[in-house]
């Protein structure tokens, strides 16, 4: 018989903040192509997991993955 999964529960902590440093835009280096619903940026992240040292951008328009 499983075991159940305990229940953990988010709450909004006032004292957390969030910094962003070093802005740059993420650019595909192969070259955009309208015709295949490719752009020339990450439009959007629908996850972003790490693998290895490198972030991979998921994105759920796009059948690309963009790896930085």
């Amino acid at each position: 018989m499983p075991t159940a999964l305990p229940v953990i529960e988010a709450r909004p902590d006032g004292r957390l903040k969030a910094l962003l440093q070093d802005l740059k835009p993420l650019r595909y280096r192969t070259r955009s192509d309208s015709t295949l619903g490719i752009p020339g940026h990450v439009r959007a992240a629908s996850g972003i997991r790490i693998w290895g040292r490198r972030l991979a951008i998921i994105q759920d328009d796009v059948n690309l993955l963009a790896i930085q």
